[in-house]
């Protein structure tokens, strides 16, 4: 969350926006199931490290049924940004709708398929595309005034 912020206040913005702060919300709902998608990626090697890690209070397949809300739910914080006055553009708030609803269908073919690596993996890698496509419809929108 402290990147955007950053970012925000040096281009002049203050720290107290109410859109600085629905993005610092958005990165944070968007972080927890990235760190946990690798969590359940590579859970081995957490155990074999020691590593302190939160599949030791809970199973695989309740961390994956907590990831998939936690996904649903970085889905709907983007969909809060153009609430707070972040993005303003119809353009860019109907690819906000858009990139949300996508995330949240990739994250239900967690639950629809079995427990394993490359499913957790291919999801990681779509919560980083979500990510980055958010971040580009926020920044081109703003640039271009769609």
């Amino acid at each position: 969350m402290v990147p955007p912020a950053i970012g925000w206040v040096s281009g002049g913005g203050q720290i107290t926006d109410h859109g600085l702060l629905a993005i610092c919300f958005f990165f944070f709902m968007w972080q927890v199931p990235h760190f946990w998608l690798l969590l359940l990626s590579y859970e081995r090697d957490f155990r074999q490290a020691g590593l302190p890690a939160i599949n030791k209070l809970f199973s695989s397949k309740q961390l994956t049924k907590i990831s998939i809300i936690w996904i649903l739910a970085a889905a709907t914080a983007s969909l809060l940004i153009p609430f707070y006055g972040a993005s303003t553009s119809n353009t860019g708030n109907l690819l906000l709708f858009s990139v949300a609803v996508w995330l949240a269908w990739n994250g239900l073919k967690v639950y629809r398929q079995r427990e394993g690596q490359s499913i957790y993996l291919f999801t990681f890698k779509k919560i980083n595309i979500y990510m980055i496509l958010v971040m580009l419809v926020l920044n081109v929108s703003s640039l271009l005034q769609l």
